[in-house]
């Protein structure tokens, strides 16, 4: 019987190119998880982002925009 490594290995050896990347990127949060780091990490472009439009909320509006109706 393999062990749990050789068959990802295994797996790994049949993958697409494409998938590769996904599986690194999966691989790198789990240990990122693991040291406590989370989604959370100051390293996110996302949360760099968060408060960075001044111009109060994007939404706002948007129902009148897209649909012609006004947001109760």
């Amino acid at each position: 019987m393999s062990t749990i490594k050789e068959q990802l290995l295994n797996e790994i050896e049949i993958l697409p190119d494409e998938s590769l990347k996904e599986l690194l990127d999966f691989a790198e949060y789990l240990h990122k998880m693991k040291e406590g780091k989370g989604v959370m990490d100051e390293d996110n472009p996302l949360l760099r982002f968060i408060g960075g439009v001044s111009l109060g909320s994007l939404a706002e509006g948007i129902d009148e925009e897209l649909y012609g109706m006004k947001n109760n």
